[in-house]
């Protein structure tokens, strides 16, 4: 995995045609890089501080084309949204760029941005990235995954629990209660002399840990 510091770009959205795809970029360059790309319509009188408003904002994006071609740049309708870090998915300064869901347009975008020096994403790092700023914990990174490779309703359904937290939410609570099981065997151990501290029994103790174990079985 390389440095989480720098600025990185890639596609973002599902492979294949679509009728919208996106690219997205995050890290400190993110805002110049916008400001060297993308460009206004010459009649929306908007400005470079508009681009970084934080609005979703119709601009073009400008393409740079082959010596074969008769003009030096192309212009892209698009659709760009900027996020000043730490408020973004990643915690880092973020944007997000829509244009048509054709491959070879997506793919054109995320080389006229690598040619600024943006550095290709590897898979998975916009949401280690994240993780890395506390937006998201590990269960749900793994939920993030857990969702791209589903293949069934069911694993969506477990991939959507992982995603909001509720599996390491509900985890949490049962460590707890085998917390409050195992003081309770200590105490009734080491204070076995004192007549104020009663021993939990071990009928209790095993229906209790019973009722963790279906719980366990229930959520993983």
């Amino acid at each position: 995995m390389n440095a989480a510091d720098d600025t990185i770009v890639s596609v973002s959205s599902p492979p294949g045609r679509s009728m919208r795809g996106l690219v997205r970029l995050s890290g400190p360059q993110t805002s110049g890089t916008l400001k060297k790309l993308i460009q206004p319509f010459e009649d929306s009188h908007q400005t470079a501080e508009d681009l970084l408003s934080g609005k979703l904002l119709a601009c073009q994006l400008l393409l740079s084309t082959s010596d074969e071609c008769d003009v030096a740049n192309l212009s892209l309708p698009v659709l760009v949204t900027y996020r000043r870090g730490p408020r973004s998915y990643t915690g880092q300064d973020l944007a997000e760029i829509q244009c048509p869901g054709n491959p070879t347009l997506l793919n054109r975008c995320v080389q006229q941005v690598a040619r600024t020096g943006i550095r290709l994403a590897e898979p998975g790092e916009f949401s280690f990235r994240a993780f890395l700023a506390g937006k998201i914990d590990l269960i749900q990174a793994e939920g993030i995954a857990a969702t791209i490779a589903a293949i069934s309703d069911s694993q969506l359904v477990a991939a959507s629990m992982l995603r909001r937290g509720n599996l390491g939410k509900r985890s949490k609570q049962l460590v707890d209660v085998l917390a409050q099981q195992l003081a309770l065997v200590e105490a009734g151990i080491d204070f076995v002399d004192q007549d104020d501290v009663v021993a939990i029994d071990r009928l209790s103790l095993a229906k209790k840990l019973s009722g963790i174990e279906a719980e366990l079985l229930r959520i993983l």
